[in-house]
């Protein structure tokens, strides 16, 4: 059979005039460098932080005010009204903070 296909080869090879048989224009795969800067303009536009953004305000809040009788909700408050006073959006530092706690959660619970 390998003999047959190849002194058939040149017979078998498809016309480079022919028409395109798809319907729409071929699709440009994103990479991965087009995607996050998509994400990150889909984060601007809903002013929604990073974690990483939401991190650095917890961290500011505990070491503004270290002292050990000072509540959790403080240190939450403070570090959100922080991010507010900063232009993002009170739900969507709500949600990133729901779920990098979710995240975290999950993972201790596979841990355990």
């Amino acid at each position: 059979m390998l003999n047959v296909m190849s002194t058939h080869a040149p017979w078998l090879e498809r016309a480079a005039e022919r028409p395109r048989s798809a319907t729409t224009e071929p699709q440009h795969a994103a990479t991965g460098a087009e995607r996050t800067a998509a994400w990150r303009v889909a984060n601007d536009r809903r002013r929604r932080p990073e974690s990483d953004v939401v991190a650095m305000a917890l961290l500011l809040a505990v070491v503004r005010d270290p002292t050990p009788e000072r509540q959790l909700f403080e240190v939450m408050h403070e570090a959100i009204e922080d991010l507010v006073g900063r232009g993002f959006e009170r739900d969507e530092v709500h949600g990133v903070i729901r779920r990098w706690r979710r995240r975290v959660c999950s993972q201790a619970t596979k841990r355990t």
